[in-house]
This record gives C-alpha cells, sequence and structure tokens, in this order.
C-alpha cells in the first residue's frame, strides 16, 4: 500500500467513526430529546432552563463547604469581610446579590423563591439575597 493510499483509508476510517459515534454516543446517554424538550418549554424569560438534576430538593449549601469557603460565600452579605466588599464590572458592593449573578439558577422560573442554584457551589441551594467572591453580573 502506497502512503496515499494509506492516508485516504486512515480518513476515511476517522470519518465514518467520528460519524458513529455521533450518533452512538447521544443514544447510549439519552440526549436525543434534549433539543425537542428545549424548544417544547418555550423560555422567554431569557433564563437558561434548569437541568432536571438541578431540580432534584438540596438544603441550603453549608458555608462551610469547603468550595464555599473557597468562594467566600455567605448567606447574608453583612458577613462578607470589608476587604472583599469591593466594585465588580461596574457595580457596587450593594448591588451584588447571587440572584443578579451569571451562575445564579432559579429553581423555578415561574415561582419566586428564597432560593436557587448555583453552577459553582453544586453541594446545595444558595440564597437569592447571599453573596461570593466570584460574582459576575448576568448579561
Amino acid at each position: 500500500m502506497d502512503h496515499k493510499a494509506f492516508l485516504d483509508s486512515r480518513r476515511d476510517f476517522l470519518t465514518k467513526i467520528s460519524l458513529g459515534a455521533s450518533v452512538v454516543v447521544p443514544l447510549i446517554t439519552g440526549c436525543t430529546q434534549c433539543d425537542s424538550t428545549v424548544s417544547q418549554n418555550k423560555n422567554t424569560t431569557g433564563l437558561k432552563p434548569v437541568d432536571p438534576v438541578q431540580k432534584r430538593e438540596f438544603g441550603l449549601i453549608d458555608e462551610q463547604d469547603s468550595v464555599a469557603q473557597a468562594l467566600h460565600y455567605h448567606h447574608e452579605k453583612t458577613q462578607v469581610s470589608e476587604d472583599l466588599q469591593k466594585m465588580k464590572n461596574g457595580k457596587t458592593f450593594s448591588e451584588q446579590f447571587c440572584h443578579n449573578c451569571q451562575f445564579f439558577v432559579p429553581i423555578d422560573e415561574h415561582v419566586e423563591k428564597p432560593v436557587g442554584r448555583c453552577l459553582l457551589l453544586q453541594a446545595g441551594n444558595v440564597k437569592t439575597q447571599g453573596w461570593c467572591a466570584s460574582w459576575v453580573p448576568k448579561r
């Protein structure tokens, strides 16, 4: 087999493998309905739909959780040390809350609740009036 024929057969092989994987992986993981489910929900709020895993009932995250401590998360902003109370992305500290953070996901977008999910703090729910050092304004 010459070099060009080898490269062509290798290219064909890789193409077939990648096409096969694009069909088999969604079937194995059960994600073939993901797009249709999202389009049926007709989300007009601009919020990302909550993943079913995130809809599980969690209690409030423990402030002593290792990730919560690393991010300086507090349920109440009054507990945040003064050296962390800084302006971020044009917003003063008094304007920074979990509920207006890019990482905050409401548990139920149709019902206003005092807690929600944080994409960074997966061990439990966060308070909407909470704060952490990774706060980023919603876009």
